[in-house]
């Protein structure tokens, strides 16, 4: 079992890392809460950079994520740091992925 804590630092990880790659603004860690919302609130992070950033965590994580987790279930609004990371945790816990780091 994977904790909730270091799914979110995986995201957080992902996120930053593809903001990095495609040269845009990192956002101060301190206002990266569970209610922070990737799209919408970071500069250029948009369908596209989700995708990439979710094929960096189907790769950490071993199995397929997704990109739609980056939206509510209804699809019609953005998801917060808070729900992707409770939505993985039940995704990778269900498949008895083991943390590797």
């Amino acid at each position: 079992m994977i904790p909730r804590d270091q799914i979110r630092q995986y995201v957080i990880d992902a996120i930053l890392d593809n903001q990095e790659d495609g040269a845009r603004a990192i956002p101060d860690l301190v206002a990266i809460t569970d209610e922070f919302c990737p799209i919408g609130d970071l500069d250029g992070f948009d369908s596209y950079s989700a995708m990439e950033t979710v094929l960096e965590l189907s790769d950490r994580f071993g199995c397929e994520i997704d990109e739609r987790i980056f939206l509510t279930r209804v699809g019609d609004r953005r998801a917060t740091l808070g729900e992707i990371v409770e939505h993985l945790f039940r995704i990778v816990n269900a498949k008895g992925i083991t943390s590797n780091g």
